[in-house]
């Protein structure tokens, strides 16, 4: 059984076990709670499934909101239920439990957003058949885990301005239930000194269920206060709850909204949905450090870090900058996407459903998991670190000139990029700790050729194919660039990319991965689909496993390929027509890289979309 990659192919959906259309309830919260994340998101997600046209569906999606486990077991008594989604977790659904789901026979698939990668690793069937997240930091080695794009609210009310300029006050908004550590104060302190009057609009509702009597609200507006400094700033608070497209013109009012959570909050393993809204206001906004905003900051950490922001500056160009890097980023996160993962992840369901109820293994899991967790789980500390970018390095080290499509001898080359590669060593200790010191040779080329090409004041648009493991990525990102990562551990094939997302074809600036295409089956698809992703005028960077003639011909299991010149021509050629390949040559190489018991060597590949 392979893992599920997000997408499940169209070919094996023809072979659902079930022939009629398969019915599908979300179970969402008690709805006499309205003020609650997890609640409102549910409410996002039915928004847009009951859109779906049945007749081109497989499944037909219904909707239902219970407060107990007795009205949960009525309803399914009563409906022919096939696979159920519960999004909720211990708080919201205090009878999500063995008690209840174990008396169902439909697939039971918990959506949930609070996940650790190292949950996400070892999670074994039991409860529930499957687990489904929209955290996009986490990965999908695991089969039993789905995930789906992340959901933008809907854009009523939100602003299509943007030539906007702060003129005479700067208003300055921030939302989120009224709960310790959510920042509000440090908002106010680090703006209250502005030489123009700042307007502070907070709307802090209180939490039903962890401040019903409203003491911490009160609390937070008393500090708030007392943070103004200036008389002629001025603090707005709204407590009563809005809904979602009131909330996005609350958003969409202000000059730029802030969401300050303290680095701590939210435990490691819970997502904040406030920057989602925050998207469809489309005003400029910024977010802390807290790991809560991983999802935004593992794409563009600089461009949307409170921490890095200065407000004695020109905040225009820091807005211009967000709003730019906030339009990449609502063109990966749109509705049509999100349906396209979820149906391939209930698709796969539906056709693993009795490999995630297979007992013994189930069973043997569960108290190899409790062992795991009980003695060895700091072992596993270094999983949930592998898609985190909290720091910010963004100084430009010394560029140099190197030959594209050439040898890359790491002996000889290691020497030209030595300083590029001390300054990947000291942007990412952690990543780079696990990588064999004189293979960063590949990273520094193409470090070296992407900032060459593209400085990240000019925000370009980047894709990272073959993302799983790779330290370029982070690397690229804490210098200020905006990049997103496609590798089908962690999300996608590129094909399966291209597919769920068409309006994103010929969008990128920049697409590279390093040492990727002697892995990949279909090196032309690859390659294809690299292309097909960029802008006319668009480059394509990479490293590759070359090897000169030689009478060893051992061709390790976690390769398909090693190229020579040949093979490498003849892959370049087939994009005669569609790419311009530059210094086309790959001249002697000497094979002096041993690894995988084997020896070779590394070779750049750059290729420019032709301009039609």
């Amino acid at each position: 059984m392979s893992n599920f990659k997000m997408i499940v192919d169209k070919a094996r959906i023809t072979q659902l076990p079930i022939p009629a259309k398969l019915n599908v309830v979300l179970v969402n919260g008690d709805s006499s709670k309205p003020s609650c994340g997890i609640y409102q998101h549910g409410l996002s997600v039915w928004n847009i499934l009951r859109r779906i046209d049945d007749g081109k569906s497989a499944f037909k999606f219904s909707y239902l909101s219970v407060c107990n486990g007795s009205e949960f077991l009525e309803f399914d008594k009563n409906n022919q239920v096939d696979i159920y989604i519960f999004n909720g977790n211990g708080g919201t659904m205090p009878w999500l439990s063995l008690n209840y789901l174990r008396q169902i026979s439909a697939l039971k698939i918990k959506f949930t957003h609070d996940i650790t990668n190292y949950d996400a690793v070892f999670f074994s069937p039991g409860v529930f058949d499957f687990l489904l997240t929209d955290d996009l930091t986490v990965e999908i080695t695991n089969p039993f885990v789905l995930k789906v794009g992340r959901l933008i609210c809907e854009s009523v009310g939100r602003n299509t301005d943007n030539n906007f300029h702060v003129k005479n006050k700067l208003k300055v908004g921030s939302f989120g239930l009224a709960l310790p550590d959510k920042g509000f104060e440090g908002i106010v302190e680090k703006f209250a000194r502005q030489n123009i009057p700042v307007e502070f609009n907070f709307h802090m509702p209180k939490s039903d269920y962890m401040d019903p009597d409203g003491v911490m609200q009160k609390s937070i507006v008393t500090q708030c206060k007392k943070k103004l400094v200036n008389s002629k700033n001025l603090l707005n608070v709204s407590t009563e709850f809005l809904d979602k497209s009131d909330l996005v013109k609350f958003l969409a009012n202000n000059d730029v909204n802030i969401f300050n959570y303290q680095v701590n909050r939210g435990g490691n393993n819970q997502v904040s949905g406030v920057t989602e809204y925050a998207l469809a206001a489309n005003r400029p906004f910024y977010v802390s450090r807290c790991p809560m905003f991983r999802n935004i900051a593992n794409i563009a950490p600089l461009p949307f870090d409170f921490s890095s922001l200065n407000v004695d500056s020109d905040l225009m160009i820091s807005f211009d900058k967000n709003l730019i890097a906030q339009e990449y980023v609502r063109s990966e996160w749109t509705n049509s996407a999100f349906v396209y993962d979820l149906t391939s992840a209930l698709a796969y369901a539906i056709i693993n459903k009795d490999l995630s109820r297979a007992l013994f293994r189930n069973i043997k899991n569960y108290f190899k998991n409790k062992i795991r967790d009980k003695f060895l789980k700091n072992n596993y500390s270094y999983i949930n670190n592998l898609h985190t970018v909290n720091d910010s390095k963004c100084v430009i080290p010394q560029l140099v000139t190197f030959p594209d499509n050439s040898i890359l001898d790491h002996e000889k080359s290691g020497i030209i990029f030595s300083s590029i590669i001390d300054d990947i060593k000291s942007t990412c200790p952690v990543s780079v700790a696990n990588k064999v010191p004189v293979s960063l040779v590949q990273h520094a080329y193409v470090a070296n050729r992407i900032m060459r090409t593209a400085n990240p004041e000019s925000m370009p648009k980047i894709a990272c194919l073959g993302a799983y493991g790779d330290i370029l990525s982070e690397y690229l990102k804490k210098k200020g660039y905006v990049v997103f990562d496609i590798d089908p551990n962690i999300n996608y094939a590129i094909e399966n990319y291209i597919e769920r997302g068409p309006n994103l074809l010929g969008t990128f600036d920049i697409c590279f991965s390093v040492s990727v295409l002697e892995h990949v089956p279909d090196d032309e698809g690859f390659v294809s689909g690299a292309l097909a992703l960029l802008k006319p005028g668009g480059t394509f960077v990479n490293t590759l496993d070359f090897r000169a003639p030689t009478l060893d011909d051992y061709l390790p299991s976690t390769h398909v390929r090693f190229y020579d010149k040949k093979s490498l021509s003849n892959l370049v050629s087939l994009f005669g027509r569609e790419a311009i390949p530059t210094d086309k040559c790959w001249g002697d190489a000497i094979n002096n890289f041993h690894y995988n018991n084997t020896s070779y060597t590394f070779a750049t590949l750059f290729i420019e979309k032709l301009i039609k």
